[in-house]
């Protein structure tokens, strides 16, 4: 056996290892606390969001882009791979951010850099760049989920809300992702991720008729982010404001929609219209590392203007609970949850 191959095989020992110690630690913290929410987190994170592309090729009407604040960047592999090398303990990472990251030149190349790591991965694109070698591309990388972002079954809704696409494309591509997966026998999972909104909610029915006929394995619906307030996410936009009647009819078509997914075989995620009558925790800021494109920690992935510290400069365990952080986390438990918070459908 070649010095090379012992070298990847402890490697691949030693990255199972940390991953195991860690959910051990997170056991133990509930069995000594009765909780995991605790302010000093003894456990580490389990996994990491990593924004590593904030260009896109479209101009959705909906995205934080629109934010006069934001800027258009990318992480370079070698901060990718530098951050991801601090945590062996990881059990996987989202390549995600405010952009295409099928834009990236090395996505492909950070995706192994996961799965040598015994970590999985997971995207999130429009699907108008699910060409045939980025298909094959992914098929050969080991990607364990992709998400495609569609929020219409209607061509002119679709159009209006991702500015540049074209819905018959995007399905076309996003049905044969999934033809070559089952073809290959790929483990491959393929999301449709559809945004809804006062807008377009009236065809959630068209959503999951579209995502059996691309034949995804679910569909994930979710509220607009209104807290952005930019483009159309606005407060107006949002399911969970709209007035009694209107919840009325949405409640009767979430119905209709979760007897149609039992019929396709369509499993679908439905979000809330109300706020839960018990007191719930967002447990982002304690299971979730969010870094940007510079290598800086910000709280989670629907809040970009904050940060807790910069993994270019200082190692992952100077950070992860240090003053902002454990603050943050202790705002989030009381009664009094930051504002950056207080619009977020998760609480």
């Amino acid at each position: 056996m070649t010095r090379s191959l012992l070298s990847l095989l402890q490697s691949v020992k030693n990255y199972t290892m940390h991953q195991n110690y860690n959910r051990f630690l997170y056991r133990k913290c509930r069995m000594v606390n009765g909780t995991t929410l605790l302010t000093h987190v003894p456990y580490r994170p389990f996994y990491c969001t990593m924004d590593i592309e904030a260009k896109c090729n479209l101009k959705c009407t909906m995205c934080p882009r629109n934010d006069p604040r934001f800027q258009e960047s990318e992480m370079p592999y070698d901060l990718f791979a530098r951050i991801i090398d601090q945590l062996p303990f990881l059990k996987g990472a989202q390549l995600a951010g405010l952009g295409e990251p099928m834009l990236h030149k090395d996505l492909f190349r950070m995706i192994r850099h996961l799965k040598d790591r015994k970590m999985s991965a997971l995207i999130t694109t429009n699907g108008t760049l699910l060409n045939k070698a980025n298909i094959g591309k992914i098929l050969e990388s080991g990607l364990d989920v992709v998400h495609i972002s569609i929020d219409s079954g209607n061509p002119e809704t679709y159009r209006s809300i991702r500015v540049g696409a074209e819905l018959e494309d995007v399905k076309a591509r996003a049905k044969n992702l999934v033809d070559q997966r089952n073809k290959m026998q790929s483990k491959l999972r393929v999301n449709i991720n559809s945004i809804l909104m006062r807008r377009n909610y009236r065809e959630i029915e068209d959503m999951v008729r579209l995502a059996s006929e691309v034949g995804a394995d679910q569909v994930i619906f979710c509220d607009i982010q209104y807290s952005f307030d930019v483009g159309i996410s606005k407060r107006y936009e949002s399911l969970r404001l709209a007035d009694e009647g209107e919840k009325k009819e949405m409640r009767g078509l979430f119905g209709r929609a979760k007897t149609l997914s039992e019929k396709l075989k369509m499993p679908i995620s439905l979000p809330r219209l109300e706020q839960p009558k018990a007191r719930e925790y967002c447990e982002q800021l304690w299971i979730y590392l969010v870094v940007k494109e510079n290598g800086k920690v910000r709280p989670c992935c629907a809040i970009h203007h904050k940060e807790f510290g910069d993994l270019t400069r200082e190692d992952y365990s100077a950070i992860w609970n240090n003053d902002e952080f454990q603050s943050f986390r202790e705002a989030l438990l009381s009664d009094d949850i930051p504002t950056e918070c207080r619009d977020c459908g998760m609480l």
